[in-house]
Parts: structure tokens; sequence; C-alpha cells
């Protein structure tokens, strides 16, 4: 589990822990989990993130991905 934090129009979404973060991006999909390398991205059309209670996914139009390996940032427009 990490933290994971959604922001569109400078507002939070979603903090919260998560087990995996997927989403698209400039190069194809890519899945973030635990610990992952750090790395970012241009992210467009939606991201799933989820939970031990199911996952959630949201469109948008696009946006950008930030991991360290302990939290995952990831900001949108819808």
């Amino acid at each position: 589990m990490f933290k994971f934090i959604l922001i569109y129009d400078e507002e939070k979404l979603f903090d919260a822990e998560v087990m995996e973060v997927k989403t698209d991006t400039e190069n194809g999909i890519i899945t973030i989990l635990d610990k992952h390398q750090q790395h970012m991205s241009k992210i467009s059309q939606n991201i799933t993130y989820k939970t031990q209670n199911g996952s959630q996914t949201i469109e948008f139009s696009e946006g950008f991905l930030y991991t360290n390996g302990e939290v995952c940032f990831a900001v949108i427009d819808k």
C-alpha cells in the first residue's frame, strides 16, 4: 500500500492508501505499485486506483503523474 493523491482544479479528489494506480501515458499503459521507481509522465484518458474496498476509474482529458515510490500524485484536467 502507498499514498495516492489525485488533484483536479486545485482540489483533492482523493487522498488515501491504495494498492495500485493504472493509467495511460504517452508511452502506453503504466501500473504504479508500492515502492515503484521514481517516475513522471504525461497522462491522458483515464486513471484507475485500487483500494482494499475495490477500484475507481476517473476519466479526464490530460494531466501528469509523479511517484517517488512512497507517494503518487496525479494532477488532471477534466
